[in-house]
């Protein structure tokens, strides 16, 4: 009895994984999603990429768009990489990078973040207090690399495009610019207008 119990058991999950296999067969063939929720993750992502959310965020892996300054092609292969790793624009990267440090390897800022996408580093110094940015909970930067590792083009891009994407997935594209600037108003506008238009004199106005 239980033995037959088991075999019943058994045909029952065949029976169901094959119907489920059959439809989720058709869908693929059809293009269709005929079980919600069985899309695949290429669908899934598409149909994330194209409700509404910026071309800068989510999107595949596309080369960087003609018309950026030499400063900022000589970089072309690693703004292309990393964009991709994080799943952001090629063409947002570059436009960060001409609006942070316009491809300068060891551009340093007046708030000490580092490198071609101006990372603050675990050792920045803030100049108001002349010691490492402290934040309530300790180091605000303690996990970062050093300002020295920073100007490393592969480590600032790497950090550079995983703090970016972090920012506009989480708060979308102008209000992820912001903060990854820090706050300025105008610095969204201005990256964005880079990354699409490619002039700095119509972009930038200060």
């Amino acid at each position: 009895m239980a033995g037959s119990k088991v075999f019943l058991a058994i045909c029952t999950f065949m029976f169901l994984f094959s119907v489920v296999w059959l439809v989720d067969y058709a869908a693929e063939a059809l293009g269709k999603d005929l079980i919600p929720g069985m899309q695949t993750y290429e669908n899934a992502t598409t149909s994330w990429a194209n409700s509404g959310q910026s071309q800068e965020i989510g999107s595949s892996c596309q080369p960087l768009s003609d018309g950026f300054p030499q400063s900022i092609t000589q970089w072309k292969d690693r703004i292309e990489t990393y964009s991709c790793k994080r799943g952001i624009s090629a063409d947002l990267t570059a436009g960060v990078v001409w609006r942070e440090s316009n491809g300068k390897q060891y551009a340093r800022s007046y708030q000490d973040a580092a490198g071609l996408m101006q990372v603050m580093a675990k050792d920045s110094i803030d100049s108001g207090t002349g010691t490492i940015f402290m934040c309530n909970t300790g180091p605000c930067f303690a996990d970062r690399p050093t300002v020295a590792e920073l100007f490393d083009p592969d480590i600032n891009f790497d950090w550079g495009t995983k703090i970016l994407a972090q920012y506009t997935n989480q708060f979308g594209l102008d209000a992820g610019l912001k903060a990854y600037c820090g706050g300025d108003a105008l610095y969204a506008n201005e990256v964005i207008c880079l990354s699409r238009k490619k002039d700095w004199s119509s972009c930038v106005h200060r």
